[in-house]
């Protein structure tokens, strides 16, 4: 009996047909193609315009209203579910925040199948600094509630995070990846083109693109120059937010929202950008994660912007530029020189960075460590 009849269950209690999660579900199937690759195959479990998925088998129906949605989210999503990964060598579960519907399901599963190992991926952590509004922190006191009980059911946490142990769980340290292969070079900018600068993400705290907007009203002050355009791709609940910032800041025809793209719509936009924005505001979370942007601009070949710190990008890169992870306005002005320094060998930049990410950054590469651990547990099942 071979590796290849095994089959775990990724679940991710996430409506991945939503625009705005179209990264997070790139995200996902990249990740179940490395476990695929390394012998570890799953069926996606998910939510899909409302309906419960099993990879594209349908358990439930799509729900009429918004309360019936919030049920099946909650609770209908880990019943269903239960059922569905009865015959699971080994469950993958994206954390969403904890609850009773997950508790009840992981302690079921367990009492029917205690050999399983399950592992919860908590891609940032800690997290509690991104709850915003009232509904995320009533969300966020049943999660607080909850998490303590995750132990008696869990036995790794994959973090992207160096922490050895999460909520009484030890973990699985690895980095975010990204398909490569799946992701083309961007096209060079124009020689005489305006400086382009792209965000492409969910728009949260932790991105800071206020940081750009202001660096643009300040640019725009000290040289009375408009040749500066930031694109944001995307949407979010910072949205509206930030494009008040763009008016307030004077600079509305310098900021442009696109809404979200994915695909070719995707691939089109970031064709001739200078550089990509990746998160400036991670210390506002007090978290630590590596972002998965920045993989998927160093893949495309574009040198980009960063506050994070994070080892797949050392400060010693020199197409990466790291500012302070602090408050402070982008220097716009610097960004331009930066570029212009880079513009004879702008084909070699994005040469060297998908070079580098098809040696660094591939999900392959970063699916080693939990790969390994699962060979463990399932050695027996694998002999």
């Amino acid at each position: 009996m071979g590796p290849d009849v095994l089959q775990g269950a990724y679940i991710a209690r996430l409506d991945l047909a939503a625009p705005h999660l179209a990264g997070v579900s790139r995200k996902i199937e990249a990740q179940r193609a490395a476990l695929a690759r390394a012998g570890f195959p799953t069926r996606l479990h998910s939510i899909n315009d409302g309906a419960v998925m099993c990879d594209s088998d349908v358990l439930r129906p799509a729900a009429n209203g918004s309360i019936a949605r919030r049920m099946t989210h909650y609770n209908y999503f880990w019943h269903d579910t239960l059922s569905a990964v009865a015959d699971a060598d080994f469950l993958y579960i994206r954390f969403q925040g904890a609850g009773p519907g997950l508790l009840k399901m992981l302690s079921k599963f367990r009492t029917q199948r205690p050999e399983v190992p399950i592992l919860m991926e908590i891609p940032t952590y800690p997290y509690k600094d991104e709850r915003r509004g009232v509904r995320q922190h009533l969300l966020g006191m049943v999660d607080d509630t909850c998490t303590p009980f995750l132990k008696l059911h869990v036995d790794r946490i994959v973090t992207f995070s160096s922490r050895a142990i999460i909520v009484g769980i030890p973990t699985i340290i690895t980095r975010n990846g990204v398909e490569v292969s799946s992701l083309p070079l961007a096209s060079l900018p124009e020689p005489a083109a305006p400086l382009r600068l792209v965000g492409v993400a969910n728009f949260g705290i932790r991105h800071a693109y206020d940081r750009v907007i202001r660096g643009l009203a300040n640019y725009r002050a000290a040289t009375a120059r408009s040749d500066v355009l930031f694109e944001l791709i995307g949407s979010g609940e910072l949205e509206q937010e930030l494009r008040q910032l763009a008016v307030n800041s004077g600079v509305s025809d310098m900021v442009h929202f696109t809404g979200p793209l994915s695909g070719a719509a995707l691939d089109s936009r970031l064709d001739g950008a200078h550089l990509g924005i990746a998160a400036l505001g991670m210390h506002r979370i007090s978290a630590e994660t590596s972002d998965l942007k920045s993989r998927e601009y160093c893949a495309r070949g574009l040198p980009f912007v960063t506050a994070n710190a994070d080892g797949d990008f050392p400060s010693s890169m020199r197409h990466v530029h790291h500012i302070s992870p602090d408050e402070t306005p982008v220097d716009i002005a610097f960004l331009r020189t930066w570029c212009e320094a880079m513009a004879s060998e702008r084909a070699q930049v994005s040469s060297d960075l998908r070079v580098y990410a098809d040696a660094h950054l591939s999900w392959d590469a970063k699916i080693v460590s939990v790969a390994a651990w699962l060979s463990e547990k399932l050695e027996k099942k694998m002999s």
